[in-house]
């Protein structure tokens, strides 16, 4: 009579498997051949995973067999889905990993760029690449990086045209690039678009918020040269 014992691989595709057989009646000592290229021998250790039969003989000659399946647990794998940065130069993405496979529970271990947060939601990250390290119940791990992008940094460019003979006839207008399209315009009170008419000289700030609530500001100068002036010389 054979009998088997066995330890299944711990992470997939490892060869961490153990198998010991085990004779009894017949008429020893006994020898052991396995399949698989196991060779001889009643323990056996570094096992992949798969099925293995051990054939035994007595002194005799008279033999036994038995069949043992070494199994391993899915593949442990992560991804991780980003959240990007909303504005050039803040920090509030956030990485959201998902694991399949292994053993659980699971742990998380992020990089000193996400500052080392050891849960599956990442937060406050930067833009720049991020990677995570997956731990299972069995100690199998799993890595996943992902990168973080933010718009382009928003660049005002004001411009203004001067009013004449203290009138209100000057205008100021914005030209914006980077941010998120579209833009909406705060003059001051002025007006609400990229260019107001019918100005007086003086300074007009303006506040530009893109698509994703971004701010930014500046300012444009109307100047006015005044009207024409007269003077009076009496000669007595």
């Amino acid at each position: 009579i054979v009998s088997i014992s066995k330890t299944d691989v711990t992470c997939n595709g490892l060869c961490n498997g153990t198998l010991n057989a085990t004779g009894s009646g017949g008429t020893p000592a006994f020898t052991y051949s396995w399949s698989g290229g196991l060779g001889t021998g009643g323990s056996k250790t570094g096992v992949c995973a798969g099925s293995y039969t051990v054939t035994i003989t007595d002194a005799n000659g008279c033999t036994a067999t038995a069949t043992a399946t070494i199994t391993q647990p899915v593949a442990l794998s992560a991804t991780i889905a980003g959240t990007n940065v909303t504005c050039n130069g803040l920090c509030n993405g956030m990485g959201t990993v998902t694991v399949t496979g292994g053993s659980t529970p699971y742990s998380y271990q992020w990089g000193a760029t996400a500052n080392n947060q050891t849960t599956s939601i990442a937060t406050a990250l930067c833009a720049g690449t991020h990677s995570v390290t997956v731990t299972d119940n069995k100690s199998c791990t799993a890595t996943a990086s992902v990168v973080i992008t933010q718009p382009a940094a928003m660049v005002l460019t004001p411009t203004s045209t001067n009013s004449t003979c203290g009138s209100s006839t000057g205008s100021v207008s914005v030209t914006v690039s980077g941010g998120a399209p579209a833009y909406t315009y705060i003059w001051g009170g002025a007006c609400a678009s990229s260019t107001c008419n019918n100005l007086g000289a003086g300074t007009y700030p303006v506040t530009v918020t893109d698509a994703g609530g971004c701010t930014k500001t500046a300012s444009a100068t109307i100047n006015d040269a005044g009207g024409i002036s007269a003077a009076i010389t009496i000669n007595q």
